[in-house]
């Protein structure tokens, strides 16, 4: 707690409300609160097992195969949305027409 009683995290030296920063970040308030409290009992996150898997995984590579060639053909190249990467390849954002189911 601060001086005028609200929740705060310290993050870098920065008094943060809680609650401004389990919504900006998206956390389920009950979520935050629970793992909160294991903090403070000096609790450490368990291992996830992520770890050394591939990256991405061959379902995902295969969703985005599928799609891309229903979204290629379809798409509206849009001239205004180009980002380069650092490799220096250019990147158009596509977008599908207005209906398209």
């Amino acid at each position: 707690m601060n001086g005028t009683g609200r929740k705060v995290i310290t993050i870098e030296n920065i008094n943060v409300c809680c609650k401004a920063w389990y919504t900006i970040h998206g956390v389920y308030k009950p979520d935050f609160y629970t793992k909160d409290t294991y903090a403070k009992q000096g609790c450490r996150s368990r291992h996830h097992g992520n770890v050394g898997l591939k990256k991405p995984k061959e379902s995902t590579r295969q969703a985005m195969t599928t799609l891309a060639t229903i979204i290629a053909p379809l798409a509206d190249v849009m001239p205004h949305k180009i980002q380069t990467l650092t490799t220096g390849e250019k990147v158009v954002e596509k977008v599908l027409p207005t209906g398209t189911k």
